[in-house]
């Protein structure tokens, strides 16, 4: 279910023009939303995520997800995903970065 609803999400931001950031937003919402219903489902869903670039884009709201669910069962999760994309690790790595921030903020 979750892999079906990013999928129609992600696309959507795909499509998106980069500097409508309003727009951008709205959809990183509705991707907070997805993955903030069951920490099980979204943990499988990024394990089994095997397309690079729908990574990148649900790697942007690593951070908001980690600070709703506060799991540290989600870092070796994320921390799994860069092994998995050697291409994108960089990327995957600053996102980590603000998702482990996340975890200790109380903001």
């Amino acid at each position: 279910m979750i892999s079906k609803q990013m999928q129609v999400l992600v696309n959507m931001e795909k499509s998106t023009d980069p500097h409508a950031y309003e727009d951008i937003q709205k959809i990183w919402k509705k991707e907070i939303a997805v993955l903030s219903y069951s920490l099980d489902d979204t943990i499988q869903y990024l394990d089994t995520l095997m397309d690079e670039t729908e990574m990148l884009y649900v790697a942007e709201v690593w951070d908001d997800i980690s600070y709703y669910w506060k799991s540290e069962k989600l870092i070796e999760c994320m921390e799994r995903c860069i092994e998995r994309f050697p291409n994108i690790k960089s990327s995957l790595e600053v996102d980590l970065h603000f998702a482990k921030e996340a975890i200790n903020n109380d903001v």
